[in-house]
């Protein structure tokens, strides 16, 4: 009896690893903040990450102090782009994030011209 009660026991505690394991899930976090060339926050600024093997994208609009936060992006390579009128259109490709990576990325964004673009469509 008590053999076949630590036979259970040992078995139990073999199990709880792969079973907490399996719960895992692999995301991680993209953050910063967008300045502008004299160090100024933008805000109203659209931050779009896009993933690059899949092309999954998200989007947010900077807050009052020029941050943005991308929480539970899945693991895997990204492009970073803002947009902003009156400003040259910014983008980083290269982000690779691991699981459980809290990144931080800080853009900074030059004043430009402004741009239109047409489309066309059949």
């Amino acid at each position: 009896m008590v053999r076949r009660r630590l036979f259970t026991f040992v078995f139990a505690l073999v199990l709880a690893p792969a079973g907490l394991h399996a719960q895992t899930v692999a995301v991680a976090q993209l953050s910063g903040t967008v300045l502008d060339d004299s160090g100024g926050a933008l805000p109203g600024v659209d931050v779009t990450v896009t993933q690059t093997d899949t092309g999954m994208t998200r989007s947010v609009v900077t807050g009052t102090n020029g941050e943005y936060v991308f929480p539970n992006l899945p693991v895997g390579p990204y492009k970073l782009a803002a947009k902003l009128s009156g400003f040259s259109t910014f983008e980083q490709t290269g982000i690779v994030l691991a699981v459980g990576d809290t990144r931080s990325v800080n853009v900074s964004m030059k004043v430009g011209g402004v741009s239109e673009t047409v489309h066309v469509q059949a």
